[in-house]
């Protein structure tokens, strides 16, 4: 079994499989793995500090591939902040 990278949270919920291998926890600066939390700016920028939105960069994947992420994959919501 590979080894999780050194940023890795362990949060036992590893979602990057269906987020086109981003971590939203990672990717997200409020800690959130089940979806964008509807402060993301004009153009993706993240409410919280000067980052993209990391839900954003999962959507852009996602439009990118042409595939839809699904409305209710299962996630929970979590807070890891």
């Amino acid at each position: 079994m590979p080894q999780p990278a050194k940023s890795c949270q362990l949060c036992q919920t590893c979602l990057k499989q269906q987020t086109f291998d981003i971590c939203p926890v990672r990717a997200c600066a409020k800690g959130l793995n089940s979806g964008p939390c509807g402060g993301t700016r004009p153009g993706g920028q993240c409410e919280v500090g000067s980052r993209r939105c990391g839900w954003a960069l999962i959507f852009q994947k996602a439009k990118t591939a042409a595939v839809a992420l699904p409305a209710n994959a299962g996630i929970n919501l979590k807070f890891y902040g």
